[in-house]
């Protein structure tokens, strides 16, 4: 837990971020299964979530980027 607060505060990181699957699941609501992929909007909002392949991923990062 210091380690990753460290981490996120040396990257300017205002977010969660879950260093392992339990955290994970306490963050969003236990998603059930890994891979599980979170994408959040400028706003901090989750803005879509679940399995996803990476083309998916990279396809919503680049519109959230746009708007």
């Amino acid at each position: 837990a210091t380690f990753m607060g460290q981490w996120k505060a040396k990257h300017n990181i205002p977010f969660v971020v879950a260093g392992k699957f339990r955290d994970f699941g306490k963050a969003f609501n236990s998603p059930g299964s890994i891979p599980f992929a979170v994408v959040v909007d400028k706003a901090g909002n989750v803005a879509k979530s679940g399995f996803m392949s990476g083309s998916q991923i990279a396809s919503r990062v680049r519109q959230l980027l746009q708007d």
